[in-house]
């Protein structure tokens, strides 16, 4: 359920088709984003456990990078901006604290890459689906250039 609220905002965004942001009239849910996700999670069910935790660890790995790339240049663009809760180390503390979660993806991508080949094949998955992202989001900029 909380999967479905990020097509839902995307939606909201113009990033998705509207009809996608579609609430339900009785409970106000995005019923149509939960069918979607809940069909692709469905379609999961064809993977094994083992090749659902390397995708997951790839994609929430790449996801948690750009969570701390967007720490470090706000703190560097806009570093007098009042925010709620305020890390206290400068850009260089901030880059040596994040530095143990990343030696960990890359040792846990690595692993994928090494153990066997068949580890291989849902780690190429996650990553082609992160560089798909990228193309997706070039097309729909040049979409909207239109």
């Amino acid at each position: 359920m909380s999967v479905s609220r990020v097509p839902q905002v995307m939606s909201e965004d113009s990033l998705l088709p509207a009809r996608i942001n579609k609430l339900h009239t009785r409970f106000q849910t995005p019923y149509v984003s939960i069918i979607i996700c809940s069909v692709i999670v469905s379609l999961m069910i064809l993977w094994t456990f083992a090749d659902l935790l390397i995708i997951d660890v790839t994609i929430y790995g790449a996801g948690l990078s750009l969570e701390y790339i967007a720490l470090i240049k706000l703190r560097q663009k806009e570093p007098h901006t009042p925010r709620p809760f305020k890390i206290p180390l400068n850009i260089t503390g901030l880059c040596l604290m994040l530095l143990l979660p990343a030696s960990v993806y890359f040792i846990a991508l690595g692993g994928a890459f090494s153990s066997s080949v068949e580890t291989i094949k849902p780690a190429l998955f996650a990553i082609g689906a992160l560089l798909s992202a990228e193309v997706f989001w070039r097309l729909l900029g040049w979409q909207k250039s239109f």
